[in-house]
């Protein structure tokens, strides 16, 4: 599996934010891992794999998903710095991680994570608050595909970028195949969709991989009408 480009001794990064929610503290993996780049395309791991290491995001975005057993892709998250990468697999994992660009991460063997785990008692509290909002994450995810139209869901996932990003302007970097995998519509629906957004001046583009919200109280309205 070629995506190693580089891996060094990590130095110490500040405190990070977890995607799903704030975490105060030093992240473990700073002091015990290395620091690898997957390069935009590559792999970091397949389903099925040994889930012996730990990840963690330090820049960049990457893509979980899975095949279901009719052929279709579904796609389970998408990774931003800060975000822990898989860390509720065991002993095989459950997604094929891909980096949607340039990614670099800080990995440790599950073997040191746990060890450390279990002499921290400040790290346990923080990897359960991790958990915990990855669950939270979950059972919005279940809401966004059950009970949502395509607009609603549309919009509701740029609030989430929009959230991740820490403003209104928002770059992608996963394709809008991507997008339409992970919010269990068509590609083409997530085209008409956005477009016409745009129409209504809800977001405005900024070349192919950016945008900006322009009326975020209209998408908020959007995303929570059947809530």
């Amino acid at each position: 599996m070629n995506t190693l480009i580089a891996s060094r001794t990590v130095t110490p990064m500040q405190p990070w934010i977890h995607a799903h929610g704030a975490v105060s503290g030093s992240d473990v993996l700073d002091s015990i891992g290395t620091r690898m780049v997957v390069a935009r395309g590559h792999t970091l791991f397949y389903e099925g794999d040994d889930a012996d290491s730990i990840y963690r995001v330090i820049s960049g975005a990457l893509r979980t998903s899975r095949l279901m057993p009719d052929g279709r892709r579904y796609v389970a998250d998408f990774l931003f710095p800060g975000d822990f990468v898989a860390l509720n697999d065991v002993a095989k994992r459950s997604t094929t991680a891909d980096a949607l660009c340039d990614t670099i991460l800080v990995r440790c063997s599950r073997r040191q994570f746990e060890t450390k785990l279990e002499g921290d008692r400040g790290l346990g509290r923080m990897i359960l608050s991790v958990l915990t909002g990855g669950l939270s994450s979950a059972q919005e995810r279940m809401l966004l595909l059950g009970r949502k139209s395509a607009a609603e869901r549309v919009a509701s996932f740029l609030l989430m970028m929009a959230d991740r990003a820490g403003g209104n302007s928002i770059e992608l970097p996963m394709t809008r195949c991507d997008i339409a995998d992970y919010l269990g519509l068509t590609v083409e629906t997530i085209s008409r969709t956005i477009s016409h957004f745009k129409a209504r001046k809800f977001i405005r583009c900024q070349g192919a991989t950016n945008l900006e919200i322009q009326q975020r109280e209209a998408l908020e309205d959007l995303a929570t009408a059947d809530v």
